[in-house]
This record gives C-alpha cells, sequence and structure tokens, in this order.
C-alpha cells in the first residue's frame, strides 16, 4: 500500500480478514450496539465516546492520553506489527476519525474500509450478529504526536494572525447552514455561526453512497478550498467526528500538515469568550 494510503476495499479485507495480523474494529459511535446489527466475523468495538477517550473531560469524544489508549489498544490485541482496519455502519462516517486517532498514536498500519458494512453487505460477504474479544493482550505502545489535535487556544492563535503571513487556516466542514448561523445547533448552550476566518468545506461534498467521490473529483474539490498544500490545515465540525473525514481525503491527495480541532464547535462555540462569525 502506499505511504498517503488511507483505505482499503472490501474485496481486499473479504480476502484478508482473517489473517492473524488483521485486527477489524467497527468504530461506529453508538451507546450500545443494536442486537440486530451485522458485523463482519472478527470484528471488535472501537468505542471513542466511552473507552478511547479523556472521561474527565467535559466534551465529547475527547482524546485520551498515552496510558489510556495504549491499554485499551492492548485489550484489542493490537500489536506495534498489526494491520488495523476501522469500518462503520453509515459507510464512512465514524471510521475516519478512529484511523485519525490510531494514526495520532503512532500506528502507522491502520485503514478505513472503503463503503462499510453496506459495501461489504451488498456484496452478500459473511456477517455475525456478535462483536469479538480478543483472546490475548496485544503489545501496542502509543507515543502521541500531538500535532495531530489542537485545542482552541492554537485554533485563537491561527486566527488572530495576520492573513498575508498565515500559514494555517481552519476548515468547517459542517453544513452552509450551521456554518452561516441559519440553522440552530442541536447542543443545549452553543451559538450558532463560525470561527472568524475559517472557510465552508462540508465533508458532504466529498462523500457519495458511503465512500469518498473519485479522486479527479476530490482534486477539484481540495483545489477549490484547500490550494496551499504548504499550509497547515486544522479541520473542524460539530465535535471533531466528522472533521476527520475531510482530513482524511486531504490525506489521500498527499496533503501532510494536518491536525483536528477537537472539540471543535462544541468547544467553540460554548465559550462566549471566543469571537464568532454569521
Amino acid at each position: 500500500m502506499q505511504a498517503n494510503c488511507s483505505l482499503v476495499s472490501v474485496s481486499w479485507l473479504a480476502s484478508h480478514y482473517t489473517d492473524p495480523d488483521i485486527i477489524v474494529l467497527d468504530a461506529s459511535m453508538v451507546s450500545t450496539h443494536e442486537s440486530t446489527a451485522a458485523y463482519i466475523p472478527g470484528s471488535q468495538a472501537f468505542d471513542y465516546a466511552k473507552v478511547f477517550c479523556d472521561r474527565s473531560a467535559t466534551l465529547p469524544c475527547t482524546m485520551p492520553s498515552d496510558n489510556t489508549f495504549t491499554e485499551q489498544a492492548r485489550l484489542l490485541g493490537i500489536n506495534q506489527h498489526s494491520t488495523v482496519i476501522v469500518y462503520d455502519q453509515r459507510g464512512l462516517f465514524f471510521a475516519p476519525r478512529a484511523w485519525w486517532m490510531f494514526k495520532a498514536m503512532g500506528l502507522q498500519k491502520v485503514y478505513v474500509l472503503a463503503g462499510g458494512m453496506p459495501k461489504w453487505q451488498a456484496q452478500n460477504l459473511p456477517t455475525t450478529t456478535q462483536l469479538e474479544t480478543a483472546s490475548t493482550a496485544g503489545d501496542f505502545t502509543a507515543v502521541f504526536d500531538s500535532g495531530c489535535f489542537v485545542n482552541s487556544a492554537d485554533v485563537l492563535t491561527v486566527i488572530q494572525s495576520p492573513i498575508e503571513t498565515a500559514s494555517s487556516t481552519v476548515i468547517d466542514v459542517r453544513s452552509a447552514d450551521r456554518f452561516y448561523g441559519r440553522e440552530l445547533e442541536t447542543r443545549p448552550g452553543l451559538r450558532s455561526g463560525h470561527i472568524p476566518h475559517s472557510i465552508n468545506f462540508p465533508f458532504s461534498e466529498i462523500v457519495t453512497d458511503g465512500e469518498l467521490i473519485s479522486s479527479q473529483a476530490l482534486k477539484q474539490q481540495f483545489a477549490k478550498w484547500m490550494p496551499y498544500r504548504d499550509q497547515q490545515y486544522i479541520f473542524s465540525c460539530g465535535s471533531g467526528v466528522t472533521a476527520c473525514i475531510t482530513l482524511m481525503a486531504a490525506w489521500e491527495l498527499g496533503y501532510t500538515t494536518l491536525a483536528v480541532y477537537d472539540g471543535s464547535w462544541t468547544d467553540w462555540g460554548a465559550d462566549a469568550n471566543l469571537p464568532i462569525e454569521v
């Protein structure tokens, strides 16, 4: 696989999911997995809402410490040499967040299943109604790259820099209605609008039927909204989940200086001391 590849196909996984070094994770963000849900055989749950998170944080899905990530990853049987494949029940929605978390913690061989569970089922491949647990602990040790995630103070520094010398850009992947404050936020206490000087590039413009649009179409979209490859791009959304979809697409196209605003609008929109635009 290429160095900047973040995706594997259903056909590839169908041939490899039983390999001993392959760890398959369902990264769907649900509080409890429904008894009627279908999974790829051998799948384990990757829960970044309640397990792989900072449980002391007031914001949802906040990145955990190296130690917490190491402990929980080992319980999934993940080793330093493991190849991890993450997927979700919606096709392409939750899994990129898990992929970026593993990248940030130093696991190199981690990929997202293109099309996720819907595409797996569409090809009549084997499924099960039960998630698994690892029989033996792994030896993976997480080493957090702090450049992969930023906070509100980092974002504030970026937007307060003179535009003519700015080396970072904030990309907001929420819908245009939320970005421009035409749609009220569903979380209590959140203001409507967007981070000043941020660019609205909705993730929905690059996803169709649970997969990224074609490579050529992606290049056209990114040339429009993210033309400067030497810049840092900080991706923001509602809570730091769908931001990873657009970040992953940027990774596929060879962008290298990428980060997620952990907390995103749930953090920014709730802090009356931070500036907003509508």
